[in-house]
């Protein structure tokens, strides 16, 4: 059993380099405005949705947001867990960075059309990029979406098993002021709302190991699966 009393910030396994971390799980962070459990305790609203001592429980028209200059500069990682429940029309933006003053700039890692896990990117051009299977209905996944450089990035599924690299497509590093849960963080930045639920979640200002990755699925599978 997992002792809620403690500090939320204390059950982040990576705690190097992160800069961003959302146990939502816990119940320090079920209310409609709390802090991210991070040395940076971002306010952050919630906007619908409903906690279950899961997750974030997101139903297509329910987000969390917040405003946060997380990072200036490649690499950075994005990892989150989370359950597609059901399958929207376009992509689901799970966890999502972006320039909240923009209507097209953003990084994000979720679902594809077809249930397939995707990490996406606009700035003055879009790409993305998805791979493995349909993971509609198939509980909570920890998916990682690694960001080297501008033309050097990977997704990963679980413990570290690679779904797809891509080197091909380079996007500039907008300005970040903002990131959100299970939606775009602006209504300009494309793709819809998550169907589904969202346990826990990760910033981090490096590129994560596929050790690190494994290390972060080792340590977290227990809360989610």
């Amino acid at each position: 059993m997992v002792d809620v009393a403690r500090s939320p910030q204390l059950f982040n396994p990576l705690p190097d380099g992160t800069v961003l971390y959302v146990p939502l799980w816990h119940l320090e962070l079920s209310g409609g405005l709390f802090s991210s459990a991070d040395d940076f305790r971002y306010p952050s609203t919630r906007t619908g949705g409903t906690f279950d001592g899961t997750g974030f429980i997101a139903d297509g028209d329910d987000k969390i947001t917040a405003a946060a200059t997380l990072l200036t500069a490649y690499p950075f990682t994005l990892s989150l867990w989370v359950d597609l429940t059901t399958i929207n029309a376009n992509r689901s933006h799970c966890l999502a960075i972006s320039n909240n003053a923009a209507t097209n700039e953003y990084f994000m890692v979720g679902f594809g059309t077809t249930g397939l896990a995707t990490m996406s990117a606009r700035n003055t051009q879009e790409w993305a990029i998805q791979g493995g299977s349909d993971l509609e209905g198939t509980g909570k996944h920890l998916l990682t979406a690694v960001f080297r450089a501008a033309q050097d990035r990977e997704l990963y599924l679980d413990r570290a098993n690679s779904l797809v690299t891509d080197t091909t497509n380079s996007v500039a590093l907008p300005t970040i002021n903002g990131w959100s849960l299970a939606a775009p963080v602006n209504a300009g930045t494309g793709g819809v709302l998550l169907t589904g639920v969202i346990g826990e979640g990760w910033v981090h200002t490096k590129g994560l190991s596929t050790d690190e990755i494994a290390f972060n699925y080792d340590r977290t599978r227990g809360r989610h699966q």
